[in-house]
């Protein structure tokens, strides 16, 4: 926007033309059309939408080939991410995180996919025996204490 155009944004309106809300009424349009200005899609953008939805452009899932080919815009054509993203209707944040895993090799990112597999599958069983162990210390809120000697104090789950 040219700066004689952002100080007619800011100047007083007159009052001898109508308001844009009402000039808007008037030929029939949205306001926000006023502001939405039509960008050129590249070919090749085009291209890498079809094929991240799989030839209709309705489906939010992105091919691996589409976020392998926007990761390479960035990385090796040293495009910046806001204008990737925006080109390719993706947000920024989705473009940073395939960037995170798939701006290494794929020998590379093999290990990476094991060891967060593993880290998933850790976690879901520290939960599970977490709650065994709620469980069985609310059991024992209302038991008497063991005063016998040769009865444990303890209890001990087996698996």
């Amino acid at each position: 926007m040219s700066r004689a155009q952002r100080l007619a944004l800011i100047e007083p309106p007159s009052y001898d033309t109508p308001s844009l809300r009402r000039q808007c009424q008037l030929l029939g349009i949205s306001r926000s059309s006023l502001y939405y200005q039509r960008r050129e899609l590249l070919a090749e953008d085009l291209m890498l939408r079809l094929k991240a939805s799989g030839g209709s452009m309705s489906r939010q899932r992105y091919t691996e080939e589409f976020m392998i080919e926007a990761v390479k815009q960035v990385t090796e054509r040293g495009h910046p991410v806001a204008e990737v993203a925006a080109r390719l209707g993706v947000s920024g944040y989705s473009l940073s995180q395939w960037i995170k895993r798939y701006a290494k090799p794929a020998e590379h990112r093999q290990p990476d996919a094991d060891l967060h597999a593993e880290n998933r599958r850790l976690k879901a069983e520290l939960k599970r025996v977490s709650e065994e162990l709620y469980i069985l210390k609310k059991a024992t809120v209302g038991m008497p204490p063991r005063t016998s000697p040769e009865s444990p104090t303890e209890v001990r789950v087996y698996p």
